[in-house]
């Protein structure tokens, strides 16, 4: 009789880890659409880059995923890994109702945001290990209010709390950040979020970031320039990637503009 590897699971415990795997790759690319391996392997709690990548030949294999190398800068290439229809039929359990939700068109990713975009699903990941729920990533916010900016996610804090986030990777103008600070405090105001959350790659960043918001004394709202008050910074945090989300202050109950 031959002998039976050292370490070899039995069958049944080896298709259910590998149905949990494909479980969780195909619930997150229904609401991310695409993703990364090195993103998708943290999704499945596979640390070996080979296992990550044999679970992923192996759900293209089936007709579940799509894969494209995206060219990134001069010969170097971004594996990218998408949820096809097949899969998309396959994320939803049958005791759920199914939504009608975008399948990967590697055409469609844009090389100017990829990073921006692979940062907020790390964020993500990060997040609901930490106890956040109902993360919804800002492509599936619907179309904005009157040029209002969507975040670039909405999530439930472990306290319930609606959180709107912004990923910033670059400093924009004063002038941008005077708009989008009246936008989001008017939505504190009408309830939808409970504070907002700018998270960006360095301290340094950071803290730049958080002096040119915090040098705003006044907003734009329904045509007149509305003083702000300290309360109204109180509804604001500022962390970096290495701070997340384990530095948060305590939430506040602030009222905003």
């Amino acid at each position: 009789m031959k002998p039976k590897p050292i370490g070899l699971l039995p069958p049944d415990i080896r298709r259910a880890r590998m149905e949990a795997k494909r479980r969780a790759v195909l619930r997150w690319l229904r609401d991310e659409t695409w993703s990364t391996p090195e993103v998708l392997g943290k999704v499945m709690g596979v640390n070996a880059r080979q296992g990550v990548y044999q679970t992923l030949t192996h759900l293209e294999r089936d007709g579940y995923l799509i894969s494209a190398d995206v060219p990134i800068f001069k010969k170097a290439t971004q594996r990218i890994v998408g949820i096809s229809a097949h899969g998309l039929a396959h994320a939803f359990d049958l005791g759920e109702a199914f939504e009608v939700r975008p399948t990967f068109e590697p055409s469609k990713v844009k090389i100017s945001t990829l990073q921006h975009e692979v940062d907020i699903q790390m964020l993500r990941f990060q997040a609901e290990c930490a106890g956040w729920m109902n993360w919804i990533p800002g492509a599936r916010l619907g179309v904005s209010r009157g040029g209002e900016k969507r975040p670039d996610a909405v999530a439930r804090d472990p306290q319930q709390n609606v959180v709107a986030l912004e990923v910033e990777r670059s400093i924009k103008t004063g002038k941008r950040y005077e708009v989008l600070l009246s936008q989001y405090l008017q939505a504190i105001a009408k309830g939808r979020y409970a504070r907002v959350i700018w998270l960006s790659p360095t301290l340094d960043l950071s803290l730049r970031l958080k002096r040119i918001i915090f040098s705003i004394l006044a907003v734009p709202v329904g045509g007149k320039r509305i003083a702000l008050e300290p309360r109204h910074y109180q509804l604001l945090d500022f962390l970096d990637y290495s701070q997340w989300p384990n530095g948060l202050k305590e939430s506040t109950d602030g009222l905003a503009i």
